[in-house]
C-alpha cells in the first residue's frame, strides 16, 4: 500500500502535460480508493491480531526482564538467550507500528502531492481534487482501538515497563 502511496504521489508531482493531468488526477484516485479497500481489509483482518501480539509481546517482554533480573546462575548462554528473545519481540512490536506509521507518512505526502498538483486553472479537476482533500489520511487501526503507529511502539514499551515494576513492588511485599 506504501508502494502504491509512493507512485500516486511520483505521478501527481511530474504531470508535464496540462491535457493528461485530469487522467492522471483520476487514474490516481481510483488507486487511492483500492489503496483505502485494502486498508479496510487488513484492519478487519489483522486488527485483531496485531492487538493480540501487541498485548502478549508487552507481558512476554516484562516476563523476559524479570527472569533476567532474578537469575541465581548467570551463564553466557541463558543471558544470550533472554537477549535474544527479548530483542526479537522489541523488533516484532516495532516493524508492525513503524509500518502503519509509513502508511500514514505516505498518506500526507500523497496529500500534498495532491494539494500542489497545479489545479487552480481547470474547474473539473477543482472539483474532484476539493473532495478528495476532504477526506481524512490514511491510518490503520487495530479493532477500532488503537491507532498502529510509532506512538503505539511507545505504549507497548511503558506498559512492559510497568509491569514490571509492578511485578518487582509485588515481590517486595
Amino acid at each position: 500500500m506504501t508502494g502504491i502511496l509512493c507512485d500516486i504521489s511520483y505521478n501527481l508531482k511530474n504531470v508535464s502535460n496540462q491535457d493528461d493531468r485530469i487522467a492522471i488526477v483520476r487514474q490516481c484516485l481510483v488507486q487511492y480508493s483500492i489503496v483505502l479497500k485494502c486498508r479496510d481489509k487488513l484492519q478487519r483482518i489483522y486488527g485483531p491480531i496485531i492487538l493480540w501480539t501487541m498485548g502478549t509481546n508487552a507481558i512476554l517482554l516484562c516476563g523476559v526482564a524479570f527472569q533476567i533480573t532474578h537469575l541465581q546462575t548467570v551463564s553466557t548462554a541463558r543471558i544470550i538467550l533472554f537477549i535474544v528473545h527479548g530483542g526479537m519481540k522489541t523488533i516484532q512490536i516495532f516493524m508492525y507500528n513503524w509500518a502503519g506509521s509509513r502508511l500514514t507518512e505516505e498518506s500526507e505526502i500523497y496529500r500534498t502531492a495532491l494539494y500542489t498538483s497545479n489545479w487552480l486553472e481547470n474547474k473539473k479537476l477543482m472539483k474532484i481534487i476539493a473532495i478528495a482533500l476532504g477526506q481524512k489520511p490514511l491510518i490503520v487501526k487495530a479493532c477500532s482501538y488503537l491507532i498502529v503507529s510509532l506512538d503505539m511502539f511507545v505504549y507497548v514499551m511503558n506498559a512492559t515497563a510497568s509491569y514490571f515494576v509492578f511485578l518487582q513492588t509485588m515481590e517486595i511485599h
